[in-house]
């Protein structure tokens, strides 16, 4: 498997509280517990596209 190159810059989108109990750049949780993309043991940070999807993820969880 080798790096893509991408012709554009992609952004992302993750609510948290930087200086809180959760960090947003922390991988902890996703490796205690499956989600929809990881399997147990496998760090991940969920981000979203755009500001609104993101906002819809943390006000349904």
């Amino acid at each position: 498997m080798t790096a893509q190159t991408l012709d554009r810059t992609l952004s992302s989108f993750r609510i948290g509280d930087p200086a809180g109990t959760y960090p947003i750049f922390d991988a902890t949780g996703s490796t205690i517990a499956p989600g929809r993309w990881n399997t147990p043991g496998s760090p991940l940070i969920y981000t979203s596209e755009h500001y609104s999807t993101a906002l819809l993820e943390k006000l349904v969880h």
